[in-house]
């Protein structure tokens, strides 16, 4: 419960805006790496219970009065068995799930898919359009475009970067908004109508809110969002390092160690030992997600909160479940750009 009310209050200071979104990020990755290390820095900490040995019939518990050395789950271990296993049910499943999406997508929610062009897409930071507020210009994606809305009471001016003829600059008035083109959207810099650099604390691009840069020379706002596949890489490297990463190191690293050694059991599916103390952890996973965002769908992630669990004991290590959340993540990401309103 505490750490859900805590990532809950994180999210709303991201939502109020008194917290840029990439460090409500790290403040949630840093609470679930953090919180599995309190025990080790208490000096009366209760005696651990040393782990069920794997396939044993109903194995008792065994007080071990000596502090877990690698709470996370970090340690030695089978490395690159469990990453090759992550990866390898990643690669059996997750083509089962974009099947399932795209039935449920067209069928359902009625979005057609679109080209796969909508993968090149702008960069990470510039992706989603922010919440509209009166008095700022908000910029991020429309589809495969640039949108740029102007929330001002005056005009603005798009002076683009790029030295083609048809480049040309572009007025906004009040209200108004326009799609850029890719050539267009790869550069430009933001004025009002007499010619004044617009701040950058007046605009706000991407989903995540955040303020564009400013040019070097005179301090205008300024927006660079040449289109292209490199967006994966940086998502793929944010879902492992801040999202995957830590995620996993508390629910199947920290957690599930301490549900084993709570509740053993001898079940198994298909080969490797999968019980309550799985489904518990998977169950937890999905509450964690519900307070950070209240709406029935989060529930949703209990589901691949079991797979997750499941693959991290056929690893032996919480690595093969760090791999398989992260392509999951970055998979289902990379698969909702395809489909949208005709």
């Amino acid at each position: 419960m505490a750490i859900g009310a805590a990532i809950a209050a994180i999210e709303q200071l991201v939502g109020a805006g008194l917290l840029p979104s990439g460090l409500g990020s790290l403040a949630v990755a840093a609470l679930f790496l953090g919180l599995p290390l309190l025990p080790r820095l208490r000096p009366a900490a209760e005696p651990a219970l040393a782990p069920a040995p794997v396939g044993n019939d109903a194995p008792a518990p065994v007080a071990d009065a000596s502090p877990v050395a690698d709470p996370h789950g970090f340690g030695p271990g089978p490395w690159p068995r469990a990453l090759a296993i992550g990866l390898l049910v990643s690669a059996a499943v997750l083509p089962l799930f974009a099947f399932g999406y795209d039935l449920v997508a067209k069928h359902v929610w009625h979005q057609p898919a679109r080209s796969m062009s909508a993968l090149w897409a702008p960069p990470l930071e510039v992706q989603g359009l922010p919440p509209r507020r009166l008095g700022q210009v908000s910029i991020g994606e429309a589809r495969t475009g640039l949108r740029v809305e102007n929330g001002r009471t005056t005009a603005i001016v798009l002076l683009p970067t790029c030295p083609d003829p048809a480049c040309a600059p572009l007025e906004l008035r009040p209200g108004a908004s326009a799609t850029l083109t890719p050539l267009v959207a790869a550069g430009f810099e933001l004025r009002d109508a007499g010619g004044k650099p617009l701040p950058p604390s007046q605009v706000r691009v991407g989903a995540g809110d955040r303020p564009p840069d400013a040019s070097a020379t005179n301090g205008a706002a300024r927006v660079e969002a040449g289109f292209s596949l490199l967006w994966l890489f940086w998502l793929l490297l944010d879902q492992w390092i801040v999202v995957a990463l830590p995620e996993e190191a508390f629910f199947r690293g920290w957690m599930l160690d301490r549900l084993r050694r709570r509740w053993p059991s001898a079940r198994k599916l298909f080969g490797t030992p999968f019980g309550a103390p799985h489904v518990l952890s998977a169950l937890l996973f999905a509450a964690i997600h519900l307070f950070a965002v209240p709406s029935p769908y989060r529930l949703a992630v209990f589901f691949p909160g079991l797979l997750f669990a499941w693959v991290r004991e056929r690893g032996g290590h919480v690595g093969a479940a760090i791999a398989c959340h992260a392509l999951s993540n970055v998979a289902l990401a990379a698969i909702q750009r395809c489909y949208g309103v005709a």
